[in-house]
C-alpha cells in the first residue's frame, strides 16, 4: 500500500504497454455515459499482483470511469471509480477529478482528489539528462 492507502504503487504508476494482453469486450453504459470495456492480463513476466483487470473507459473523454482488478485465484479484489460528473478538461486534455480506490475484500476505500494539475508541461531535453535523473 501507498502510505497506508488502498492505493499500491502498481495502480498508480502505469505499466507499459506491452506488459499485458489486451481484448476488447463489448461496449457498456457505466454511470450513464457509453464506454469501451477492454480485458488486460499481465503477461507471465510481469511482476503483478492482478491476474487481470477490466477497464470501463468513457468513449467521449478516453477517462476510465471503473476499474475492476482481480486476484491469481479469479477472486475480485478492487474496484477504482472516476465520477463522470467530476471530469475536467484542461488545455485538451481529461482527466479525472477524484478517484476511489476500494478494496472489496476488506472493505475499506481511499478517495484522492486532484487539486492541481500541469497538462502537457514544457519539458526540456535536460529533464531527461541521465545524470539528473540518477540524483533524484
Amino acid at each position: 500500500a501507498v502510505f497506508g492507502t488502498d492505493f499500491t504503487f502498481e495502480d498508480i504508476v502505469p505499466r507499459e504497454i506491452e506488459d499485458g494482453n489486451y481484448r476488447r469486450l463489448s461496449d457498456q453504459v457505466v454511470q450513464g455515459a457509453p464506454g469501451y470495456v477492454v480485458e488486460i492480463v499481465p503477461k507471465d513476466h510481469v511482476d503483478s499482483e492482478y491476474s487481470r483487470f477490466v477497464i470501463h473507459v468513457q468513449k467521449e473523454t478516453c477517462v476510465p470511469l471503473l476499474t475492476r482488478y482481480w486476484d491469481d485465484r479469479g477472486l475480485l479484489v478492487k474496484e477504482l471509480t472516476a465520477p463522470s460528473a467530476d471530469i475536467k478538461e484542461m488545455d485538451g486534455v481529461h482527466w479525472p477529478g477524484t478517484l476511489t480506490m476500494k478494496n472489496v475484500q476488506i472493505d475499506t476505500f481511499t478517495t484522492l482528489t486532484v487539486q492541481d494539475l500541469e497538462a502537457n508541461p514544457k519539458l526540456t531535453r535536460k529533464t531527461f539528462d541521465l545524470r539528473r535523473l540518477e540524483s533524484h
